[in-house]
């Protein structure tokens, strides 16, 4: 058999499997939850400044048409200070992390989706077109290290 037999032949077995015995729902749910758990041995930091919270807006009415927040986050020597500006197409967030080098981050939406952020040399990033509603940040500050920042409603 050639390599593209082999290709073939596996596309029809997995067909086939599907057909005859196809993996129950129970298994499939189970498993997206076994992968949302990926991240347990990261560090969750906690939200300890919120401008709206301080203006007396809890955190959980935030929504369009509040022009503009700051968040802070902290967990051990890591902070990240977060600003969410509404621009037409989107939020824009404006951060940037301190107390630790950055060796990755990504942009987790409330959809599952995931995107990387670029971070410089000094902490900062931006991210344009954000839609409205729960996100949250994963930052990798040491090689065993993650911080996550908890969801926020944005």
């Amino acid at each position: 058999m050639f390599p593209d037999d082999d290709d073939a032949l596996m596309e029809e077995l997995r067909r086939a499997a599907a057909v005859a015995d196809p993996v129950p729902d129970l298994v499939l749910i189970n498993a997206r939850a076994a992968f949302a758990t990926r991240d347990l041995d990261a560090q969750l930091a906690a939200l300890v400044a919120d401008s709206l919270a301080a203006a007396g807006e809890p955190a959980a009415v935030r929504g369009p048409g509040e022009g503009e927040s700051l968040l802070l986050f902290a967990a051990g020597p890591a902070e990240i200070d977060l600003a969410v500006v509404e621009r037409p197409g989107g939020l824009t967030l404006i951060g940037q992390l301190t107390g630790a080098e950055p060796t990755g981050c990504e942009l987790e939406r409330g959809d599952g989706h995931r995107e990387p952020v670029e971070v410089d040399e000094l902490g900062r990033f931006l991210i344009s077109g954000v839609p409205p509603g729960p996100l949250r940040l994963h930052c990798r500050v040491a090689p065993d290290n993650l911080v996550v920042t908890p969801w926020t409603n944005v």
